[in-house]
């Protein structure tokens, strides 16, 4: 079974990349042992993850971009860690941003 799924972000900073352009996170996420709730990249003890984003729109003037998130895994939090990962975390994400 093949389960598609897409999300759009809102996140802080312009993306360098063009309108259209897209990016992959490929980066183990395991528990963050100082918070239950939290993950953390960890590419030795975390667990595979994949997300394919694509840069759909961005503002220089309010230093924001749209990504649309494809996760190709299904980790928890996986696109809020990968976007902080990359340098883009959600807006308005008091956990990862």
């Amino acid at each position: 079974r093949h389960v598609h799924k897409e999300y759009l972000c809102l996140v802080d900073g312009c993306s360098a990349l063009p309108v259209g352009a897209t990016f992959n996170v490929t980066a183990g996420i395991a528990r963050d042992p100082s918070m239950d709730v939290r993950r953390r990249i960890d590419n030795v003890e975390g667990k595979p993850s994949h997300t394919v984003f694509k840069v759909e729109a961005k503002s220089d003037k309010h230093n924001v971009s749209l990504l649309r998130a494809y996760p190709l895994t299904g980790r928890t939090h996986q696109i809020r860690i990968h976007a902080m990962h990359a340098g883009h975390p959600l807006l308005g994400d008091t956990l990862y941003g």
